[in-house]
């Protein structure tokens, strides 16, 4: 039961790098969506994670199979990794509410990475995240 009251929660994009749409400053939002590997806990890449039937991932209004879509579409785009973090468990299934994309080095890929990403955004009425440097882009769903 618990298990599934986790899956009902709903997507919220509202924190990968944008202004929040609940009053907090796009600074604020900004200095959260400043992700480091170190600052990821437990992670698995997002494809294994999908893979495994004893994972789950927390994402209701965007469903789980366009979820992968895009995971895909952002490793074609050239995403270095896509890794669902801060990974817990609920009823001996590990579940996840945040996917966090390692950018690549190479401009080219970095910018098909973020058309990409935020063409997700926009399909959310979300701001565009621009290109400062940060070594990841964060999607929080939940």
């Amino acid at each position: 039961m618990l298990l599934a009251a986790a899956l009902a929660t709903g997507c919220d994009t509202r924190r990968t790098g944008g202004p929040k749409a609940d009053g907090d400053s796009g600074e604020e939002a900004e200095a959260e969506a400043e992700i480091t590997r170190e600052s990821l806990e437990e992670t698995r890449e997002a494809r294994d994670f999908f893979a495994d039937p004893k994972c789950a991932v927390w994402c209701e209004p965007m469903p789980v199979k366009d979820l992968t879509q895009f995971v895909e579409d952002i490793y074609r785009a050239g995403a270095a990794e896509a890794l669902l973090a801060n990974i817990g468990e609920i009823e001996s299934v590990k579940v996840s509410a945040r996917l966090a994309i390692q950018l690549p080095t190479e401009p080219a890929k970095r910018a098909a990475v973020f058309e990409t990403y935020n063409a997700l955004h926009a399909s959310f009425e979300e701001p565009t995240v621009p290109d400062k440097g940060q070594e990841f882009l964060d999607l929080v769903l939940d």
